[in-house]
């Protein structure tokens, strides 16, 4: 939480309610994003979902399309803040704001997440 008071690069503070933060899918290549990619678009919504049993990250959070597809995770260095966010529901909405198929993986597909504070 502590994290949340000095907003990384990548914040955008749009009024004194909400803000709202983009960033890239975490583990894209070990997921099912390739063989989705032509279905994605700018504006796809996505899901944001907290997974505590993760055996790697406690605070990890997954990121799906629609029919349950997982296309990866938040990054790391944002999990915790998003799993809190999640938890106290505070998260307005995710989709996908930037794909690119030719990209690099770490790359392919940006998120846009806007949350209340």
């Amino acid at each position: 939480l502590r994290s949340l008071l000095k907003p990384p690069q990548n914040v955008e503070w749009n009024d004194r309610r909400t803000r709202k933060i983009e960033f890239p899918i975490a583990g894209w290549q070990y997921y099912q994003g390739d063989s989705i990619v032509t279905s994605l678009r700018k504006g796809s919504k996505v899901y944001l979902v907290q997974e505590p049993g993760n055996e790697f990250d406690s605070n990890a959070v997954g990121i799906f399309f629609e029919n349950n597809v997982k296309l990866g995770y938040v990054p790391w260095h944002l999990a915790q803040d998003l799993s809190y966010r999640l938890a106290i529901g505070s998260v307005l909405e995710t989709f996908i704001s930037m794909i690119q198929p030719a990209a690099p993986v770490y790359n392919r597909a940006i998120i846009h997440c806007r949350f209340t504070i």
